[in-house]
Parts: C-alpha cells; structure tokens; sequence
C-alpha cells in the first residue's frame, strides 16, 4: 500500500464574527502552532495549525525540501469568518514523509507569520 495524505479545513467564527463585531479586528496570527512529530511506520499522523484575524488571508503547509519546498495545500477562511483549522493527513507513514514542514500565513500577498515543525520515523 502506498501512503495516502489529505487536507481538512474547518471554518468558523471563533468567538463572534468580526465583520460585525470587530470592525478593526487584528490582523491574522496563528492561536495554535504545528508541533514535532514521532510517528512509527505505517501509522497515520495529523498536522494541524489554526489561524484567526482579520480578511483576507490564508494558510499554506509546505514539505521543506533540500532545493525547494513543496505545497501540500492552501486553505482560506470563509468569507465571513475569522477562523481557520487547517489539518493535513497522512494515512500510511512512510520514510519519505519525515522531514521539515512549515505553515505560511498569507495576508494579501505578504508572509505575516510562519510555524514549523519536524515529522520523525520512530523504528519499532
């Protein structure tokens, strides 16, 4: 079986929907950061970042590599929220999975923040 990986966005207004509420919401910034991960072959393991603030943003994760990155995906809050979960999956881990991964928060065409962490194969 060869790995499989997936993308999960989840969307909300995380206490209170600032188009209304917050006309001078703060800009977008990460309330939850991705974190080191020691997975044994063949597990499934779950890379998951949260972003909140204000429109027009979005997250992308990115596999670092050695002379580029590679975009795993990209997700962008619905229009009216000021909420976003992204979590990525991979079913089946595998060596090639293991590596530095990074999550960009975009703001219009800026980088306005970054998180990283580092997927690890434990042997058994």
């Amino acid at each position: 079986s060869t790995g499989s990986s997936g993308i999960n966005a989840e969307y909300g207004d995380f206490g209170g929907n600032f188009l209304e509420d917050e006309p001078q919401a703060d800009p977008p910034r990460f309330v939850s950061w991705l974190k080191n991960v020691t997975a044994v072959k063949g597990s499934s393991i779950q890379l998951t970042v949260i972003a909140m603030g204000r429109q027009p943003f979005s997250i992308s994760l990115l596999k670092v590599g050695k002379t580029d990155d590679r975009v795993l995906a990209t997700a962008s809050p619905s229009l009216y929220s000021n909420y976003l979960n992204l979590t990525y999956v991979i079913d089946v881990m595998r060596e090639y999975h293991t590596g530095l991964y990074r999550a960009q928060l975009v703001s219009g065409s800026v980088v306005t923040g970054q998180s990283e962490c580092y997927v690890e194969l434990k042997e058994t």
